[in-house]
């Protein structure tokens, strides 16, 4: 069965984009500008880092539907703790395609190493569905992991080729990507003298729920987070935790369309990035909720097609929002404040499911 990529749907078939953009509340505005801001990360010097997948370009190229338009317009942009702002990368593939954006996707660093991450945008263009290590002084590329020929190769869930790399994260020393094309978690050691250099399969699910996210949990675990595929059911999505190992610990469930996740002081954050209806995602519809115990909490909601979670040097956390659909430049990052925990439970969630 053909798979249903992040976000290109009946929407993108139609062609349609939003003229107005959303209001977020009055959650404070720490970015604006931004063209469809992915994941966000925040480095140890309190530096905000944000993908942002472009504006498409003049270049005709081959989208998932037909015909788009692509070009070197994806950046990453680096906001310092005092609040300067700046361009950190730029010339990176972008593709728009029916109102969707996509382009760079995460970054992130690890041991001085930056991490990007680059998603869809055409095969010819062979800076696209890779992970590159950066170094930290130069910015030049050491490392060079080709995601879409790990899926071309391995098709671990079976179904058409197709790569769609949405988040990167390293923890217990290895590289964990989320490819929601092939509905899998891809992993690669970073340590020194690893058995292995190339990328092997962490998980794969082949009933095509989407992966979008992967978070530590703190202790050596980690927590994946899923869209669900069309036609996007309200409460069909869920978060997984898994143990150091792999095994799954817990499923979450009564979640809708999961874009992202994380995990702070034992509170696990999710994005939920919109409703769908009958002409499509509806802006002013997502949420940032604290998935408890006893179910699910609302943290912000009316959003317009929120994304990435980090959180800043004073505790606050952040989320982007406007990521697609939305005019070029309406791009921001957001701020919530959330305090000392507390929240009050809005709606049930399902019991979580023990793993196996």
């Amino acid at each position: 069965m053909r798979k249903i990529f992040v976000f290109v749907v009946v929407l993108s078939i139609m062609g349609l984009t939003f003229s107005a953009v959303g209001a977020q509340g009055d959650n404070p505005v720490v970015v604006d500008g931004l063209e469809g801001p992915r994941q966000l990360f925040v480095d140890a010097d309190g530096s905000l880092y944000i993908a942002e997948s472009g504006s498409g370009g003049m270049i005709e190229v081959q989208g998932v539907f037909g015909p788009a338009s692509g070009g070197g317009t994806a950046t990453v942009t680096r906001v310092e703790a005092a609040g300067t702002r700046s361009t950190f990368l730029y010339g990176l593939q972008s593709r728009y395609e029916a109102g969707e954006l996509l382009g760079a996707t995460a970054l992130t660093r690890h041991e001085g190493v930056f991490w990007l991450l680059m998603g869809q945008s055409a095969l010819n263009a062979p800076f696209t569905y890779a992970a590159v290590a950066l170094d930290p002084e130069t910015l030049r590329v050491t490392q060079f992991i080709d995601i879409y020929g790990a899926e071309a190769s391995q098709n671990p869930d079976g179904a058409i080729v197709d790569s769609n790399p949405v988040d990167i994260a390293v923890i217990n020393d290895m590289l964990y990507i989320v490819d929601a094309g092939c509905n899998c978690v891809w992993r690669r050691s970073l340590e020194p003298n690893a058995s292995f250099t190339a990328l092997e399969v962490a998980h794969v699910w082949d009933n095509n729920p989407v992966p979008t996210a992967i978070a530590a949990d703190g202790s050596g675990g980690y927590f994946v987070s899923f869209l669900t595929g069309f036609p996007f059911a309200e409460g069909s999505a869920m978060i997984e935790h898994y143990d150091a190992n792999g095994a799954l610990l817990a499923t979450f469930t009564g979640l809708t369309t999961v874009v992202d996740v994380l995990s702070v002081d034992g509170t696990l954050y999710a994005t939920e990035f919109a409703r769908f209806g009958e002409t499509g995602w509806m802006p002013e519809t997502g949420r940032v909720v604290a998935v408890t115990p006893d179910g699910i909490a609302t943290v912000a909601e009316g959003l317009t097609f929120p994304y990435g979670l980090a959180v800043d040097a004073g505790g606050r956390l952040l989320v982007s929002v406007n990521a697609s659909y939305t005019p070029e430049g309406t791009g921001q990052v957001i701020a919530l404040e959330i305090g000392a925990g507390g929240f009050e439970v809005a709606e049930p969630a399902a019991t979580p499911e023990v793993g196996g």
